[in-house]
């Protein structure tokens, strides 16, 4: 959250206040417009070192809530 307060243009907003102008202002494609948290990735990795992800294969797999347009 420190680097997000950095580019808040007031520095009385609160921090979801602070979010929301961030994905608003630099990152407008954002699929889920927020943060994402430490266990969405643990769940990520657990699921593809788990039986259920053996199909995966050395794909590169990004958890970044959509941030990316494309993954090339």
């Amino acid at each position: 959250m420190d680097y997000l307060r950095q580019t808040a243009p007031r520095p009385s907003m609160s921090d979801a206040e602070i979010e929301a102008h961030f994905f608003e202002t630099y990152r407008p494609s954002s699929l889920i417009a927020r943060m994402i948290e430490a266990d969405e990735i643990a769940a990520m990795v657990a699921l593809l070192a788990s039986p259920l992800g053996a199909a995966s294969n050395g794909a590169a797999v990004r958890v970044e809530g959509g941030t990316f347009r494309s993954i090339l």
